[in-house]
C-alpha cells in the first residue's frame, strides 16, 4: 500500500471522528466545594432554551424556590417569571455533591419573545448569589434557511406521524419516516447502484485510457469524458444519494434528539397545533432511542455492522471481476490512483466498522433509521443484481448466435 492511500485512509477516519465530536457537548469545569452555575452554551437561538446547571460540591444540601430565590432580567429588565409560566414556581432540592439540571422548559415563550442577553441569579441561602448570564439570539439567513427547507418539513412529519398515526410512538414513527424518506429516495438510489455497477465494469477501459495517455493529462481528460458519454455514466452519479442523505441524517439527529422539547413547538406547522411534545413515548420495545451508549448500543452496532457488510458484499458482488494487477514499473508516468482491490477492501470491511463505531455515539434511534434504509438499500441491490445477471446471460445467448 503507497502513501497515497494510507493519506486516504487516514483523512477518511479523521472525518469520522471529526462528525462523531460534533455533537459532543463541551464539559465544563466545576469548582470542587463550592456551589457553582454553568450554561450550555452560552448563546443559544431562538427558539432554543439555555442548559442551566446548578453544582452542588459541598457536604450539604440546600432548597430554593423558583420564584422568590430565582431572578432573571432581560436586557437588564427584571422578569415577572409567573407571568410566563403558572407552574413554574416550585421548591428544588440541590442535594450534597450533586449536579441538577434547573429546568427552564416552562420559560419558552420568554426566552422565544425576542433576541436578548439574561442574567440569571440564584439565592444560594447558605453560599450567597450566584449568577450567570447567556444571550439568546435571532436566527441568520442561513440557519432560517436549513430550518425551512429541511428541518421544519421532517419535525413536522414526526408531528403529524405521532399525533394521528403512531399513538404518540416516537419508535414507531422513526420507522414510518425511514420507509418514507427511503421511497422519496428509491429512483436517485437505483440510479446510483446501476451507475456504479456500470463504472465498475469501464475499469479496464479506464485505465487503458490513463496507460495510453499518461503524459497528455488534457487529451485523457477528454478520453475519459467520451468514454462516460458513450457508456451513459457519470462519475458523480454515485454521489447524489449520498449528498442529499447527509443533510437528512444531520437533521433527522437534531430532530430526534430534540422531538420531547417543548421550545420546538415553534417549528410547528399551523394544522398540527394539537401536537404535544411532552407526551411522546421515547421507549421501543423497552429502549430509550434518546440515549446513546451502554449495552443496547453495542448489540445495535453488531447488528449494523453486518447489515452494511451485506449491503456491501452485495454491491462489490455486481461489479465484474477485476483483472489481474499488473506490477507497476520503475518510471511509469500514469497517474496514481487508488487500487479498485484496495477500494474494495476498505467498502467490505473499514466501512461497515467505522457505521458500528458511529452507532455507539448516536441516539438509538438514528441507527434504528440507519438500519432499516439498509434493509431497503439490500433489497435494491438484489434487484439491480437479479438485472445485472439477466442482461448478462441474454449477452451470452446473443453472443453465441
Amino acid at each position: 500500500m503507497n502513501a497515497l492511500k494510507i493519506i486516504n485512509i487516514a483523512l477518511l477516519s479523521l472525518l469520522i471522528v471529526l462528525f462523531i465530536n460534533l455533537f459532543q457537548p463541551k464539559q465544563t469545569t466545576v469548582p470542587t466545594n463550592e456551589i457553582s452555575i454553568s450554561v450550555v452554551p452560552n448563546n443559544v437561538t431562538i427558539p432554543s432554551i439555555p442548559k442551566v446547571t446548578v453544582h452542588n460540591t459541598t457536604s450539604n444540601a440546600f432548597t430554593i424556590n423558583t420564584c422568590t430565590d430565582l431572578r432573571l432580567t432581560q436586557n437588564s429588565q427584571p422578569v415577572k417569571l409567573e407571568t410566563f409560566s403558572t407552574d413554574f414556581c416550585r421548591d428544588i432540592e440541590f442535594g450534597a455533591n450533586s449536579h441538577t439540571e434547573l429546568a427552564l422548559s416552562s420559560l419558552h415563550k420568554l426566552f422565544a419573545s425576542k433576541p436578548a442577553n439574561y442574567i440569571l441569579s440564584l439565592d444560594t441561602h447558605t453560599a450567597g448569589e450566584r449568577n450567570i448570564s447567556f444571550q439568546v439570539e435571532a436566527p441568520g439567513f442561513f440557519r432560517n434557511f436549513l430550518r425551512t427547507l429541511i428541518y421544519n418539513p421532517i419535525y413536522n412529519l414526526f408531528a403529524g406521524l405521532i399525533a394521528f398515526v403512531t399513538d404518540y410512538s416516537l419508535g414507531w414513527a422513526i420507522v414510518i419516516v425511514t420507509v418514507i424518506i427511503r421511497l422519496i429516495l428509491l429512483y436517485p438510489q437505483h440510479r446510483m447502484l446501476e451507475n456504479t455497477r456500470k463504472m465498475a465494469s469501464l475499469n479496464p477501459k479506464i485505465r487503458a485510457i490513463q496507460k495510453e495517455y499518461a503524459d497528455d493529462r488534457a487529451t485523457q481528460g477528454m478520453k475519459m469524458m467520451e468514454l462516460y458519454k458513450q457508456e451513459k455514466v457519470s462519475p458523480m452519479g454515485s454521489c447524489l444519494p449520498l449528498l442529499i442523505q447527509f443533510p437528512i441524517l444531520i437533521a433527522l439527529y437534531w430532530v430526534i434528539m430534540g422531538i420531547t422539547d417543548i421550545s420546538n413547538i415553534y417549528h410547528r406547522y399551523d394544522f398540527l397545533s394539537a401536537f404535544n411534545p411532552t407526551e411522546i413515548n421515547t421507549f421501543f420495545f423497552g429502549q430509550n432511542l434518546l440515549q446513546s451508549g451502554g449495552v443496547v448500543a453495542f448489540v445495535l452496532a453488531g447488528i449494523l455492522m453486518l447489515t452494511q457488510f451485506l449491503q456491501s458484499y452485495l454491491s462489490i458482488k455486481a461489479q465484474p471481476p477485476l483483472p489481474k494487477e499488473e506490477p507497476k514499473k520503475d518510471g511509469d508516468p500514469a497517474m496514481p490512483t487508488l487500487d479498485p482491490r484496495v477500494m474494495q477492501k476498505m467498502t467490505l470491511y473499514v466501512f461497515p466498522f467505522m457505521i458500528g463505531i458511529s452507532a455507539l455515539f448516536l441516539p438509538i434511534g438514528l441507527g434504528l433509521y440507519w438500519w432499516i434504509g439498509l434493509l431497503f438499500m439490500i433489497v435494491q441491490q438484489i434487484f439491480v443484481n437479479v438485472q445485472a445477471e439477466k442482461q448478462k446471460q441474454k449477452g451470452e445467448i446473443v453472443t453465441r448466435k
